[in-house]
């Protein structure tokens, strides 16, 4: 890895640049995506998809990024090893979970407890997709979310899902 363009430049995979994005936004970083051009000043075919697959994850799940506060955690692991991270606007709580736990999966947020919530509740979830909003099942206890994703849902993306939830 470079900064500047070299023959043979090891170029870092979307999935990797998407997660490290939720990771430092969720903690309230900043990220500088490299661009390495070569000396004409073109940017190699395998940049461009690179920041073509992460712009189009940020076209479909971006609202959980862009204009985003920090939540009370940046995140957590769940048992079941899913990375979750978290992100916040206004009521609206951001869960980013890396890759796609699977549809009917059911996730424990254990981090979205009566203390970091702040005397909130959560009043609804929803796994954001392509092109439409797929309702999940919510079961919110003081220890805890319990989120089940729709038996009928499609991968959004390979990179990482996001749920919407909406606190009161």
């Amino acid at each position: 890895y470079t900064w500047g363009y070299i023959e043979g430049i090891q170029v870092r995979p979307a999935r990797e640049i998407i997660h490290k994005l939720i990771a430092v936004v969720s903690k309230n970083g900043q990220m500088l995506l490299n661009l390495s051009p070569r000396a004409d000043g073109i940017i190699p075919a395998e940049q461009q998809a690179v920041v073509h697959e992460v712009g189009r994850w940020l076209w479909s799940f971006g609202q959980a990024i862009y204009g985003t506060r920090p939540f009370a955690v940046a995140g957590e692991t769940t048992a079941d090893g899913h990375v979750v991270a978290y992100t916040r606007r206004g009521s609206t709580l951001y869960a980013i979970i890396q890759g796609w736990p699977g549809a009917g999966r059911t996730l424990r947020l254990r981090e979205l407890n009566a203390s970091h919530l702040a005397g909130q509740t959560v009043a609804s979830a929803t796994l954001l997709g392509l092109k439409q909003l797929e309702p999940c099942t919510l079961q919110a206890g003081a220890d805890g979310v319990t989120v089940t994703l729709p038996a009928d849902a499609r991968e959004p993306s390979p990179h990482a899902c996001v749920i919407r939830l909406e606190l009161q």
